[in-house]
């Protein structure tokens, strides 16, 4: 080295008395171990010219002692100068520095290198497709589910009839509603489109779930389109044969309501027609009962009226059992009729209906003066606070005067009504069972009933919408919740 710039100097952070004289170029550490030596002794000995990146290091290079120089990524470039005779007089070197340059591509090789590792490696299928909609790139998982190689995948347009998608319902897609026409379109991404593919060369379908995403430029133009796809063939044949299943439940369930709709019918209508036709001969035998009570009564020993008595009473058990069983039917033939209904007017009636029931047993009823008014079927209200009430009075524990409260509660969408009362309780676990027909805690002799009035309560509720609750305790009394939607 016989002549060195300052630009030089200051890249390599040397001064001329380290190299001047002292560098010799076709011993630089350097050159040789990048293997650049042979185009730097190509200009010397054939008099070509040269350019090679390098990175240079504090190294030895012939007498020049380097190790205080930089490290760093050089673009070389080597003329040889010629004198009058096409002799060569000397080699002028350029030396730019590109470490930053460098520093750049090898951070973009990475990134490329991690995208591409990331594209074949991933399970969803990517394709990236220019402006027009022809691919420009794409991953082996999208061959795969396209059923295309990459050569036939590469440059394939969106109006290629190599394309078959279908809709769920297998309606063939139209060419605007494919995933990558409609994103060049609208420059809007799509999310989660389910499509099936239907491949070229197997002719089988596979289903995928399709996301879009334009990528624009600065000034809002299409650079690519990056489309994404996961095949969900298993969970769409899953969800097929749910369906499919789905639909014979349903039709299943129709037949068997329809069935059970036809029994209950039938069932109510024997019931009504049962009852209906007992009621003649059970006045036959009361009308003649009479009679005899009136005429005979005198004629009859001790053990006569004993057993007349008994007469009497199974006759007037049979006759409130068939008026209840009638009520009981009736319910489920008469229709609902709604109206706005105060709800302190129908308890009135209800208490002068049970007038009797309230002397006799010096029974305290309390009744808020105030109570809202709800939408219902007076006849159906009128049951269910009837029966309710009654059976709190009459159920009520020996020597303990009968107390029946009852309060109201307003919710948002429903008005709860609830009868408590002071009695002899329930057990938890006849709690359910005592809404249905027949069913008793007591004997006729402990005390009189047929097992139809908290069954007739229930019906009622139900007809109007509603429902109805229990909570009871054995000697403490019970509180039935009738809740009735407000609309």
């Amino acid at each position: 080295m016989i002549r060195t710039n300052q630009s030089l100097r200051t890249i390599l952070n040397v001064t001329d008395d380290q190299v001047i004289g002292k560098y010799n170029v076709l011993h630089d550490d350097n050159l040789i171990k990048q293997g650049l030596m042979p185009a730097v002794q190509a200009v010397f000995n054939d008099l070509q010219t040269a350019r090679f990146n390098m990175f240079w290091t504090g190294t030895e290079a012939g007498d020049a002692d380097l190790s205080m120089a930089r490290e760093l990524w050089i673009d070389v470039s080597m003329f040889p100068v010629l004198d009058e005779n096409g002799k060569l007089e000397n080699v002028v070197c350029q030396y730019v520095d590109i470490t930053e340059r460098k520093q750049v591509e090898d951070a973009l090789q990475k990134s490329v290198e991690r995208y591409q590792s990331l594209l074949i490696n991933l399970e969803a299928g990517v394709v990236v497709h220019a402006p027009d909609t022809s691919i420009l790139l794409n991953n082996q998982r999208a061959s795969e589910l396209l059923g295309l190689s990459d050569d036939q995948m590469r440059g394939k347009k969106a109006i290629d009839p190599s394309w078959k998608f279908i809709h769920e319902n297998n309606n063939p897609f139209r060419l605007e509603e494919y995933p990558v026409t409609w994103v060049a379109a609208h420059k809007k991404p799509i999310k989660n489109l389910t499509l099936g593919v239907l491949r070229p060369v197997t002719k089988d379908i596979v289903w995928l779930t399709v996301n879009g995403l334009p990528v624009l430029d600065n000034n809002g133009e299409i650079v690519e389109i990056l489309i994404s796809f996961i095949e969900i063939t298993d969970r769409k044949n899953v969800e097929d044969e749910l369906q499919k299943l789905n639909q014979v439940l349903e039709l299943r369930v129709a037949q068997r309501t329809q069935q059970l709709e036809a029994v209950n019918n039938e069932l109510q209508s024997f019931v009504y027609s049962v009852s209906h036709d007992l009621r003649a001969p059970l006045r036959s035998i009361m009308g003649f009962s009479e009679i005899i009570s009136r005429r005979y009564i005198d004629n009859l020993n001790e053990e006569g009226l004993e057993y007349f008595g008994y007469v009497l009473e199974a006759s007037k058990n049979m006759a409130a059992l068939i008026e209840g069983l009638l009520l009981f039917s009736r319910l489920a033939k008469s229709p609902v009729e709604k109206e706005l209904i105060n709800l302190n007017e129908i308890l009135q009636l209800v208490l002068q209906s049970l007038n009797q029931d309230i002397v006799e047993n010096n029974a305290k009823i309390d009744i808020p003066d105030t109570l809202p008014e709800i939408k219902g079927d007076r006849a159906l209200l009128s049951q269910i606070f009837t029966n309710l009430i009654q059976n709190a009075i009459m159920y009520h524990r020996a020597g303990m005067t009968p107390e029946v409260t009852l309060s109201v509660e307003d919710s948002k969408d429903n008005i709860i009504v609830k009868v408590s009362d002071n009695g002899q309780g329930i057990p938890e676990e006849h709690h359910k069972k005592i809404f249905n027909i027949f069913q008793r805690l007591h004997t006729n002799d402990e005390c009189p009933g047929t097992g139809i009035g908290l069954a007739i309560v229930k019906k009622a509720v139900v007809a109007l919408g509603g429902s109805i609750t229990l909570e009871s305790n054995v000697d403490k009394g019970s509180t039935f919740s009738v809740i009735l939607p407000k609309n």
